[in-house]
């Protein structure tokens, strides 16, 4: 049987660590695990949340989240994606810059930074937008979804990147005509012959 404690820190069963279970100031239930073995990094923990609710709920003052807990939330979220070894290593890449910030600390100097940092480095536009990319999409979620920090940097993608083109083996163009039905598989094979874009196949009379 569960032990709960009178300051809202308990043990189960089932796990090693210390639980919480307290109502918070804006009348939320919490209960979740602290992570922990130690009570009292459970007990300090409890505090902590119980002091920025306080603060969130009556002075509107949002408690400050780190980039490290954004990037551990933006994996779990991205986790099922077949490139999720490319979101994390572009992550522990960003962490050299970004690690020990909160997110309301990246500003446009930081972003400025990090763009500096990795052309010196030697890196490609390409790579670097990239970050860039990831940088946004984990600061933009921080903002609009999770309710996190209110405003982000503006992030603009460098310009000069060099597209790459990519072209279809014959086993590849006759896999996708042999699994397309017969109106698409006219069109393919006029593309295939002739270069010509979708857009401008779909206009032809």
């Amino acid at each position: 049987m569960d032990q709960q404690t009178s300051r809202g820190v308990y043990r189960r069963d089932d796990s090693t660590f210390w639980w919480i279970d307290t109502t918070l100031p804006n009348g939320k239930r919490l209960r979740q695990s602290t992570g922990t073995e130690d009570k009292f990094e459970a007990e300090a923990l409890l505090a902590k949340i119980k002091l920025e609710s306080y603060r969130e709920h009556h002075f509107g003052i949002k408690p400050q989240r780190s980039w490290q807990e954004a990037v551990v939330r933006f994996l779990a979220v991205k986790g099922t994606l077949r490139d999720i070894k490319g979101y994390r290593g572009i992550c522990r890449r960003l962490d050299e810059y970004l690690g020990d910030l909160m997110l309301n600390q990246i500003s446009g100097d930081v972003i400025w930074n990090i763009v500096q940092g990795e052309l010196k480095r030697g890196n490609k536009i390409a790579t670097l937008n990239r970050h860039l990319a990831v940088t946004r999409a984990i600061l933009r979620m921080a903002r609009d979804e999770w309710q996190w920090i209110d405003t982000v940097p503006k992030i603009r993608l460098l310009s000069g990147e060099v597209e790459r083109d990519r072209w279809l083996t014959r086993e590849e163009a006759e896999a996708l005509l042999e699994a397309s039905p017969p109106h698409l598989a006219a069109m393919i094979r006029f593309a295939l012959a002739t270069g010509c874009r979708a857009r401008e196949i779909t206009g032809l009379e």
